[in-house]
């Protein structure tokens, strides 16, 4: 120990000091008595080591003057006596990056000669600063370095495969494996090569292998993209997967995990992507024509090919319009291609060797797919392929665009080479592409966990491969797995421990889950696993890989730091120029498919009506649960808040026993009621010269308190350093103060408070220890503060919802009126094999929505024919289609007007129509056939209406249209058949008499109609008919033969007989006989089967009409 004269007191006994040098520097004493033998110092120092591993440490004993390896075989010759130390060494194997265990075992109170580094300055304190501006804090940062467990530096490369648009598949050759840690977390897995394709059925299918980390692992939820793989057809895709466990309901695992070869990549693919058009290349060059003739393609293969395969692509289908009517037929393609090996540099080429062409022929629309594989002709090795395409190229008539997508090269060899000890978990996915995926597998993703030993409180064991995102559990498989070079026999950690901060984590449901990818340190790992369970990694005093927990300690375990054995006192505090409100948590939220998210946490002393806005932003490794993210965040602002001070002493060799999270209670010199200030104006070793005259009296304690501002180089943030040293008591008036004990110096123009002192006793904790000469050492200690974790035992997390913003009322304004855009009616309305007809005619009509708020889904348009005041409306379309159609109404020729109306979702209708536009039906139509000299005659003899044209080609059909004179168009009128007429002229029954319109329109062999042609004309009424002339009725027993004759007036046209009583009209009477006849023509009629009675019998005429004569002549006849 170092006394208040700065001298070192002797000691009887013996000192064994063991420095550990585990991510760092730090050593621990104890006392053992003087005379024991370096092989009961070593025992004593490494009790959990072997006797055959302890055969392998290097043991040096240093005396006063010499140093010497000493031999095993004389560790129990030689004995330890006050004045000499040992240092005892463990080997580094594994190239060096396995870590080092040092044992200093030291006799007496003899410095260690050389500095050893405390725990927090080897893991965490030299990142300290970086890790902040990587965190992106401008206000708080400056605060954090009072952290018990401080945030690391994330300097390391970052991973690109998962992004804030989503997840992505990333090819990373060279680099490291990927590592999931924790709890299952969605990832997008590394690809093992780069996805090739191959043609099935003219669709692309892409095979591709990812690796997601080691084996055992566990695999939930596979998708591409946002769409989970059970969704796709299972048809279209196969997928094979490697190293994966399978798991019961209760997370135990089912068999063992398969590491045969992937079947769907049996070899090696090497694929290049190409996009080259192939085009004809001329057989001679046309006289008179100079212009170059297209080359052949040359392509080169992978060196060592043994095959290769061409993907070929036809982005316009493949077909070509023969004929007049241009109609869909087959097309062919031929490429003719050869091969030959690529030569050294110097030796001539070798001749080429044609291969069979590739010919295609089909009757296809549209794009598709074709591939083209062949064998090397020789040895294996690199070879150039050429391409020539040989049948005709495009034209106005045909489709053939071929290009080569791709050319692959093909190696017999097995793609995938993997460590036997350390298997990896994969996936191999071969999928349909065409019209599923965006045209790559990229975006393969799963939910994903390294299956390890669980440690299960009831038993008291480990439980093998579970998931578990228990940072006990997570560092222990860290520390042992065989992956690590640093790895270390589970034997060399502390267990209890180990058990003791499993209970702390799942009391405080603190979990881990993160992937890493990139290239990051096995320590860097391990710091982010111990820090989400509020802890850091250390070395005991047993040489055991132990942690330091961040919790509340009993105050009574405190080791007293007094003035007796420390001195050289320096307290810090930082500060930061402006207000700061909170954290803005960024974490993956596993509750929400593990999208990012970010937690707003305000720091709880911000005064009320203060609205927090001023966040920093801040990603806790690891950190899924949002409740844990709150959480981590509120204890960050509570370490902030309550451990604002850094203290600093100095100890003798005792530092040696500290250990970081170590209790200590501090107890130093305060100054009070300070009689005067004033700054340094000179400094001579420990003679402080002060600017202002200060008076002491015999008896009293002083002390002086020196502070000093240093300025960060942004101006806005600093140190506020703190030196209080002891004064010794001259009585009097002075200017000059001599300093006593050890410690730091001011500097000139420090302020300075001088007065009376007093002791203050703190709580802290160790942060860090910074060993010195001489067996001094300087210890960083912070505030213990033991009511953080009462706030945090109490702390009510808000309820959390990983969606954005608070829901406002339905927009209710109506939307602006939409807009038509074009309106169609010609052929480009109908299918290709749909007929296109003058009347009834498709009007298709396109809107678009109004420009403004808020958006309209539906549209309707109302319409009517140009000049009408009477509209007609459709029903709603919504405006996803765009487009909405008006059948049945009008013809071609018909000018129209149209308008159009929106609503929104909610059924709010814009104010007003949208703006009137007109149209005429079929005006865009090709110009079709027109008859002439249409003529229409009515024939009275036969009383037929003959129909009669001129069509310009024998393959022109007609329909022919009736309507009244005041039809404006073929919408007023009716097709008097059914089909076409293919002849002229034509005859039809005549209708009443009136006044009439004839139309006729002409389609020709294509489909293409004209234009109607109109005639009007009459049709008379005829005169009434005479009566029946030389009408007789002869009864022959029960049957009356009646008779007979047409007048010759040219109108009669039928003959009527009927038969009734005598008190019977005409038209009461039955109808026997209807029959047509020609003027002047004898018709006679048998009534039968007569009963006895009067019978009058009526005979009467009727014209073609129907009109009858004015007098029906009639004849009463009695039958006996």
């Amino acid at each position: 120990m170092r006394l208040d004269g700065g001298l070192k007191a002797p000691r009887a006994d013996v000192r064994v000091l063991k420095r550990a040098m585990i991510d760092g520097k730090r050593t621990e004493g104890v006392d053992i008595k003087a005379g024991c033998t370096v092989a009961e110092a070593v025992a004593a120092r490494t009790p959990r080591l072997t006797e055959a591993e302890r055969a392998s440490l290097r043991v040096v004993l240093h005396g006063r003057d010499t140093s010497d390896v000493l031999d095993p075989k004389d560790w129990g010759r030689i004995r330890l006596k006050p004045g000499a130390f040992l240092v005892i060494t463990d080997p580094p194997t594994g190239g060096g990056l396995r870590q080092i265990l040092s044992i200093v075992v030291s006799i007496a109170a003899l410095a260690i000669a050389g500095p050893l580094g405390g725990l927090l300055g080897g893991f965490f304190a030299t990142s300290l600063g970086t890790g902040l501006l990587a965190a992106g804090l401008a206000m708080a940062g400056n605060f954090l370095v009072n952290l018990l467990v401080p945030l690391r530096s994330d300097s390391d490369k970052q991973s690109t495969f998962n992004t804030l648009e989503g997840w992505k598949n990333v090819l990373d050759i060279g680099g490291p494996v990927p590592l999931p840690t924790g709890l299952r977390h969605r990832y997008a897995p590394k690809p093992l090569f780069t996805p090739y394709i191959d043609v099935e059925n003219d669709d692309v299918y892409l095979t591709c292998a990812f690796i997601s980390g080691y084996s055992p692992s566990a695999y939930w939820n596979e998708k591409i993209g946002d769409r989970l793989l059970s969704r796709f057809d299972s048809r279209f895709y196969q997928i094979e997967r490697r190293g994966f466990c399978e798991l019961d309901e209760n997370g135990v695992v089912i068999g063992e995990p398969d590491h045969s070869p992937f079947t769907l990549c049996q070899e090696t693919v090497i694929q290049k992507g190409h996009g080259i058009r192939l085009t004809e290349r001329e057989a001679a060059a046309v006289e008179g024509d100079d212009g170059p003739l297209s080359e052949p393609t040359v392509l080169e293969t992978e060196p060592d090919t043994e095959r290769f395969k061409v993907i070929f692509s036809f982005p316009q289908g493949l077909n070509r319009r023969a004929g007049k009517k241009k109609k869909l037929s087959r097309q062919n393609c031929r490429v003719r291609m050869q091969i030959r090996p690529i030569m050294p540099a110097g030796e001539p080429e070798e001749d080429w060797i044609l291969l069979p062409d590739f010919y295609l022929e089909r009757q296809e629309t549209t794009p598709f797919f074709s591939e083209y594989e062949q064998s090397v002709p020789g040895a294996r090795g690199a070879y150039e392929i050429e391409f020539l395409r040989t049948s005709s190229d495009d034209d106005a008539d045909s489709n053939s665009v071929v290009e080569i997508v791709a050319l692959q090269s093909i190696l017999p060899e097995y793609p995938i080479n993997q460590p036997e000890d350390a298997p990896f978990a994969m996936t191999a996915i071969r999928i349909k592409a065409s019209n599923q995926l965006k045209g790559t597998l990229d975006e393969f993703n799963a939910e994903y966990a390294s299956l390890i030993d669980a440690w299960d409180q009831e038993t008291g064991a480990y439980l093998p491969r579970r998931e578990t995102g228990n940072p006990a559990d997570i560092h222990r498989w860290l520390k042992t797995m065989p992956m690590n070079l640093k790895a270390v026999a589970p034997e060399r950690l502390d267990q209890d421990m180990l058990a003791d901060w499993h209970a702390h984590n799942v009391a405080n449901n603190l979990t881990f889950s993160k992937v890493y990818d990139a290239v990051v340190s096995a320590d860097s790992v391990q710091r982010d696993v111990c820090a989400v369970g509020r802890a850091v990694p250390i070395a005991d005093k047993q040489g055991l890989h132990s942690v330091s927990i961040d919790r509340a300690k009993d105050p009574l375990a405190a080791y007293p730091l007094t003035p007796h054995n420390t001195w050289g006192y320096e307290g810090s505090r930082d500060y930061r120029e402006g207000e700061w409100h909170g954290f803005r948590i960024k974490f993956r939220d596993r509750t929400n498919d593990f999208k990012t998210a970010i937690r707003e946490v305000v720091r709880p002393d911000l005064p009320e009506g203060v609205e927090p806005v001023n966040f920093e932003e801040i990603e806790p490794p690891g950190v899924t649960d949002p409740a844990q993210a709150y959480v981590w965040g509120y204890k960050l602002i509570l370490d902030i808040l309550h451990r604002p001070d850094t203290h600093n002493v100095m100890l003798d060799w005792e530092s040696r026993m500290f250990e970081h999270g170590q209790l200590g209670a501090l107890s130093h010199r305060l100054i009070h009621g300070a009689q005067q200030s004033g700054k340094v104006a000179y400094v001579d070793g420990n003679a402080v010269t002060l600017t202002e005259a200060i008076t002491m009296e015999a008896g009293k304690l002083y002390g002086v308190k020196f502070r000093r501002v240093v300025v960060d180089e942004d101006g806005k943030s600093g140190k506020t350093i703190v030196l209080v040293r002891p004064v010794q008591t001259m009585p009097g008036e002075t200017r000059t103060l001599l300093l006593t004990g050890s410690g730091d110096l001011p500097e000139i123009d420090d302020l300075a408070w001088f007065g009376e002192t007093s002791m203050e006793d703190l709580l802290l904790v160790v942060q860090g220890i910074e060993p010195n000469q001489d067996f001094e050492g300087r210890l960083t200690l912070v505030d213990q503060a033991n009511h953080i974790f009462d706030i945090l035992d109490d702390l009510e997390v808000p309820p959390w919802s990983s969606r954005i913003g608070s829901i406002l009322p339905d927009d209710t304004r109506p939307p602006p009126p939409p807009v038509i855009k074009r309106v169609l009616s010609s052929d480009s309305v109908y299918d290709d094999d749909e007929p296109m007809p003058v009347f009834p005619r498709r009007v298709v009509v396109f809107a678009d929505q109004g420009v403004g708020l808020p958006k309209a889904t539906q549209f309707k348009v109302r319409h009517r024919p140009q000049g009408s005041s009477i509209w007609a409306e459709t029903d709603w379309r919504d405006f996803t289609t765009n487009a909405l159609a008006i059948e049945g109404v009008y013809a071609k020729g018909d000018p129209i007007e149209l308008q159009p109306l929106a609503r929104t979702r909610l059924e709010v209708e814009s104010l007003t129509w949208g703006e009137l536009v007109e149209h005429v039906v079929g005006q865009a139509d090709p110009v079709g056939p027109v008859a002439s000299s249409f003529n229409v005659q009515h024939r009275t003899e036969s009383q037929r209406l003959r129909f009669s044209w001129v069509a310009p080609a024998r393959t022109d059909r007609a329909v022919i249209f009736l309507g009244p004179s005041t039809a404006t168009s073929l919408a007023d009128m009716e097709p008097l058949h059914e089909g076409y007429l293919t002849w002229s002229p034509t005859e039809f029954d005549v209708p009443a008499a009136g006044s009439y319109k004839a139309a006729i329109v002409l389609t020709d062999e294509d489909d293409v109609v004209g234009e109607p042609v109109f005639e009007a004309f009459e049709i008379e009424a005829e005169d009434a008919p005479i009566e029946p002339q030389d009408v007789s009725a002869t009864i022959v027993g029960t049957t009356v033969e009646l008779s007979a004759r047409a007048a010759n007036d040219d109108v009669t046209w039928r003959l009527i007989f009927k038969r009734g009583t005598t008190a019977q009209s005409f038209a009461a009477a039955a109808q026997i006989l209807n029959v047509r006849c020609l003027p002047g023509d004898v018709r006679d009629f048998n009534d039968v089967g007569l009963a006895p009675g009067t019978y009058k019998y009526w005979f009467a005429s009727a014209n073609s009409e129907g009109a009858l004569c004015d007098s029906p002549v009639s004849l009463t006849r009695t039958v006996s």
